[in-house]
């Protein structure tokens, strides 16, 4: 007769899962197979390593425990060192990546299994992580904040299925996962359009003054021009830039992290061959997990840009990684930490990347399109951005108008309501 009794334990969890696993499944179960068995065949010797106990495979993925949040972050660092340096060699259709949560919580032991909110709570995160990167909960990140060597940043508390507590996530930011975050809280709901047809009206004309002023603003968001042929050329590569996410620690800088993915939308539009996913149609995914795959599809883009934008006084830093929606897998990835002044060379410097990495050849005169600044002023481009993002999420029609009042010098805001 099978040992029924139970006991209670404090146990780190880690949650794996392949990426793609189900979709190559079906494109070619024999090779789907094999790259299952070649990854457990690399994992499980690393949770040995660290002491961690696999309890069973799920899938295409792991359950194992940790009697040490400190073991459980370590393993999950090597793990995915692992199958990066595996995949350096490997051909495209080879390449394994996977996702890891990782929670410390009161578990359920019971027959050599666990169970509990300490295990449910690890498979909710999991899926946080991006392709290659690790999401760990906030009592993990208290354990080991100050004993690894690698950043970590928070992701708020995004809401967890069937988990009634609010839970802080972090992102443990590997090398290769530098660009890439998913966005973990909520859309703010947007506001009913109550203003006046005086204050819309004034906002109109500082549209208008702003347009001329500003040569690259788009206040109101509309798709790029049309190209003038009927059908666009097959020969043109498509990319979808996603919103990135607000990693500072003030929530009021959302406006900036939009403000940097609408301009990149913007110069990216103005390469010649590419094709650029509206901007409505980018930011629908705005807080959503998506997969890659399933947005490249929607979108019909063959590569996805995203990343996150920290700032602080006048430091910025931001990071961007552009995928191949085929496969979920990097095309490129950096980071820019550099002085608030540098917006426009980051900008520009992306986009420039972009069109490198997916073999765009610029046309004459479209680098120094790309390299041009809308301005000198700091100070009236951040006050823009925020007007701008008043527009776009209905926030409030007056304080949009205040803010791009504030932009537009006082001369030809005169000028624009018909004074001297």
């Amino acid at each position: 007769m099978a040992d029924t009794s139970e006991h209670r334990r404090l146990a780190a969890i880690m949650f794996t899962d392949m990426v793609g696993y189900s979709a190559l499944a079906q494109r070619n179960e024999v090779l789907a197979l094999e790259l299952l068995e070649e990854h457990q065949r690399v994992l499980r010797p690393i949770f040995g390593k660290y002491g961690g106990r696999a309890i069973k495979s799920i899938g295409d993925g792991f359950l194992v425990e940790f009697a040490s949040a400190l073991q459980a972050v370590r393993c999950a660092i090597a793990i995915q060192t692992a199958l990066v340096e595996q995949s350096a060699s490997a051909p495209a259709e080879r390449r394994i990546q996977v996702r890891i949560g990782l929670h410390v919580g009161d578990v359920v032991v019971r027959d050599g299994d666990v169970f509990g909110d300490g295990v449910n709570i690890a498979a909710r995160i999991e899926p946080l992580a991006e392709a290659g990167g690790i999401c760990i909960s906030g009592p993990v990140f208290d354990q080991i904040r100050n004993k690894i060597d690698v950043p970590l940043v928070r992701l708020g508390q995004p809401e967890l299925k069937n988990i009634q507590v609010p839970i802080d996530v972090y992102r443990v930011v590997l090398p290769w996962t530098q660009g890439a975050s998913k966005h973990a809280g909520r859309r703010p709901a947007r506001r009913r359009l109550g203003a006046g047809v005086g204050v819309i009206a004034a906002l109109i004309g500082v549209v208008a003054v702003l347009l001329v002023w500003w040569p690259t603003a788009r206040v109101l968001h509309t798709p790029s021009a049309p190209l003038s042929d009927a059908v666009s050329p097959p020969a043109k590569k498509s990319v979808a830039v996603l919103p990135f996410v607000n990693m500072s620690s003030d929530k009021e800088n959302e406006y900036f992290s939009d403000g940097i993915t609408e301009d990149l939308i913007t110069a990216l539009s103005k390469v010649s061959g590419l094709h650029v996913a509206a901007r409505t149609s980018s930011f629908a995914f705005k807080g959503k997990n998506e997969p890659i795959e399933n947005i490249g599809a929607q979108l019909h883009v063959g590569a996805v840009l995203e990343g996150s934008v920290a700032k602080a006084g006048n430091q910025v830093r931001i990071t961007a990684q552009l995928v191949n929606t085929a496969d979920g897998y990097h095309l490129w990835s950096d980071s820019y930490d550099r002085d608030l002044q540098d917006i426009f060379a980051i900008r520009s410097q992306v986009a420039q990347t972009v069109a490198k990495a997916l073999r765009v050849t610029l046309a004459a005169g479209e680098r120094q399109t790309l390299e041009q600044k809308p301005t000198e002023d700091l100070e009236a481009y951040q006050l823009y951005l925020k007007g701008r993002h008043a527009v776009a999420t209905y926030a409030d029609w007056e304080t949009a108008v205040r803010y791009l009042r504030a932009v537009t010098p006082q001369s030809q805001w005169r000028a624009a309501q018909g004074g001297e």
